[in-house]
């Protein structure tokens, strides 16, 4: 599952259910769920990218390649 998008800060509901989509020992769970960084230039990631559960990704581009 891929997310993004972001939200203002931690969500319960969206939390629980990104714990019982990884959740191995529940019916369908195991799922892995990656999602975006951010976009703010923050060490910092955004929500959901900040839950323990979820995989943070992010890039750079011109003119970050230095």
């Amino acid at each position: 599952m891929s997310l993004g998008g972001g939200c203002p800060g931690a969500v319960d509901p969206l939390h629980d259910a990104i714990i019982a989509a990884t959740d191995p020992l529940r019916p369908n769970g195991g799922v892995l769920i990656v999602a975006s960084a951010g976009n703010s230039a923050s060490s910092v990631a955004s929500c959901p990218a900040f839950y323990n559960e979820v995989v943070a990704v992010g890039a750079v581009g011109p003119p970050d390649f230095a």
